[in-house]
């Protein structure tokens, strides 16, 4: 069984560090999964998974601030990103 309180909590950790490192457009995107997975897993499953495919995906982002690599925040990201690839992934 799929932990939607889990997929929702990394959702919403990943859009503040977005917003923190000025990334907006994807923050506001990674936002609205978070608020739509209360209708449940199916309805947000895909488009998280096609969120990581492709030239400018999820996996391409590296958080910056002020011009400065984020190193804490990006390590963070990576994990969560990962974590959330495990529970989309089937």
């Amino acid at each position: 069984m799929t932990n939607v309180k889990e997929i929702q909590r990394i959702l919403l950790r990943m859009s503040e560090l977005l917003t923190f490192s000025g990334r907006d457009d994807w923050a506001s995107s990674i936002s609205h999964l978070a608020d739509k997975a209360d209708e449940g897993y199916s309805s947000v499953r895909p488009e998280i998974r096609q969120m990581y495919g492709g030239m400018g995906s999820l996996n391409d982002i590296v958080l910056y601030k002020d011009g400065n690599l984020l190193r804490e925040e990006n390590d963070e990201f990576d994990a969560l990103r990962h974590r959330l690839h495990e529970l989309t992934r089937g």
